[in-house]
């Protein structure tokens, strides 16, 4: 049978505030921004509420305890030298195309007419007005000669203090990052080419960038921020072997540990959301191409020159995502377990000391190597042909250093204890030293706990509950036996059933 995934809940993103940038001109001082005759679509103002972020008695928000500081942040300004406006548009097609590649290509051939432009497959954004609206367009559909009709209707002229200006502004750096050579993994994009290989623990560590351009209090800010893929060299056969040698309910552990996985294809460099798996089917099913039926073990051979090993593994399903849909990408993409390889750490690599100080030698950097990297790849954005053209379009340009503000080094803060007690705090604020050997400042009674265990593992769990009891005493917070409830397996449902019960005898 099947098992079934997971569906990922995407976070609803906050537009962005007002924002400082005049909507007036040309990009190229080519003629003004012209006013919406009668009957046109005005243009719409945004009178969003301020956020309130220091009391009206207070005349500034620096403050003065303390000793200055010069602080470099993770951000680059954007500078705008030329004011232009910008007028967005609705773009249809008929008959209707899904695709948005196909939808950028039929509009591309009339880029004459538009001028510069950007084009997400739905909103159009032109910085000049266009002279007809509604617009219509007629281009041939490359797949099959058909007659497609574009009609692009206009929506808004974008003024000052409008989101969709930061929305636009983003559209053009991921197009620009886009033209790196960088693998988008979700999201964000890392680095394959600059890899690094952790032979000890067969993992490797791609580095990569978090973009995003915003509105802040007095600018428009690009904030970049590092971020690291953990890529295994196991794949997802060495995965369902160690589970099926494990437990004879091997299926169903490995659909739970495999399911809502990203892996990566080595051949093809592309990752993919693992959404189900068809234990019917292995490498020796076949499925249609072209005129003709043929075995996964087949294709990959001609396509790739790849021989599969294993034949009785099942298959991995990863099924279309929005963007695969508009893209024209209807179908399940059918994968192999031995070509996949997984990525992230499992629960036991989380688990290892000694694997995970590893790690953090590449991870946590020191702010100087931090802020080198983060400047780098501004140069590497800035410096790349194509980003170059494409930022040269639009008149944007980011300033090269990073931006720099000044902060304070505050004096310690006195940690007060129970008893009237107190101590000097740290510079680093790490209070650990100070809470040892001194009552709390205030505590509760805590007279009634439990604790569900497994019945293998009640000798841990003793060892587990007197430290606790032990640790607590120093802080005078005291902590009675709990009630100790044992359970024989660490099913959910077994869980659920032990913690009903305690609560039904502690509330009749």
């Amino acid at each position: 049978g099947r098992a079934r995934g997971t569906r990922q809940v995407e976070q609803v993103r906050q537009q962005m505030g007002a924002l400082s940038l005049a909507a007036q001109g040309e990009p190229h001082g080519e003629g003004a921004a012209s006013v919406p005759s009668r009957g046109g679509v005005r243009a719409r103002r945004y009178d969003e509420p301020q956020v309130t972020t220091r009391p009206s008695s207070l005349v500034s928000k620096q403050g003065s305890s303390g000793v200055t500081v010069t602080l470099r942040s993770n951000f680059f300004k954007l500078q705008t030298h030329t004011e232009w406006a910008l007028y967005q548009y609705r773009v249809d097609f008929s008959p209707d195309e899904d695709r948005t590649g196909c939808r950028k290509g039929l509009l591309r051939v009339h880029k004459d007419i538009l001028g510069p432009y950007m084009f997400d497959g739905t909103v159009l954004f032109t910085v000049k007005r266009l002279e007809l609206d509604p617009l219509e367009l007629y281009s041939a559909r490359t797949s099959d000669d058909v007659k497609i009709r574009i009609t692009i209707k206009k929506t808004s002229d974008l003024v000052m203090g409008d989101p969709h200006y930061i929305q636009f502004f983003n559209i053009v750096l991921r197009k620009c990052i886009a033209g790196l050579n960088l693998q988008l993994v979700g999201r964000d994009y890392f680095d394959a080419a600059s890899k690094v290989i952790v032979e000890k623990y067969n993992l490797e560590l791609w580095p990569g960038f978090v973009t995003s351009i915003r509105q802040h209090e007095n600018d428009i800010l690009l904030g970049v921020d590092l971020a690291n893929k953990i890529m295994r060299k196991d794949t997802a056969l060495h995965l369902l072997t160690d589970i099926s040698q494990r437990s004879e309910s091997w299926k169903d552990l490995y659909a739970q540990a495999i399911v809502g996985a990203t892996v990566i294809t080595p051949y093809n460099n592309k990752t993919y959301r693992v959404d189900d798996v068809d234990f019917d089917s292995s490498p020796l099913s076949t499925f249609e191409k072209g005129n003709e039926r043929i075995t996964y073990m087949d294709y990959y051979r001609n396509r790739y020159s790849i021989k599969i090993t294993n034949q009785i593994q099942p298959l991995l399903i990863s099924r279309p995502k929005k963007r695969d849909i508009h893209a024209g990408r209807t179908n399940n993409v059918v994968l192999i377990p031995e070509l996949c390889c997984l990525t992230g750490l499992s629960e036991d690599m989380r688990n290892n000391f000694h694997l995970m100080r590893d790690l953090e030698e590449h991870t946590r950097l020191h702010p100087s190597a931090r802020m080198d990297k983060i400047t780098h790849f501004l140069r590497r954005l800035t410096t790349n042909q194509q980003a170059k053209d494409e930022l040269s379009l639009w008149n944007l340009k980011f300033a090269p250093d990073l931006v720099e503000f000044t902060g304070r080094i505050l004096v310690p803060e006195k940690i007060l204890h129970g008893g009237g007690l107190s101590s000097d705090g740290t510079q680093d604020a790490d209070w650990t030293r100070n809470l040892r050997g001194h009552p709390m400042y205030q505590s509760k009674e805590f007279n009634n706990w439990s604790i569900v265990y497994l019945r293998k593992a009640q000798r841990d769990v003793e060892s587990f509950v007197r430290t606790l009891i032990n640790a607590s005493s120093s802080l005078q917070f005291k902590i009675p036996q709990p009630n100790y409830e044992d359970i024989p397996d660490d099913r959910a449902g077994t869980y659920v059933q032990a913690i009903e019960k305690i609560i039904s005898r502690n509330n009749p």
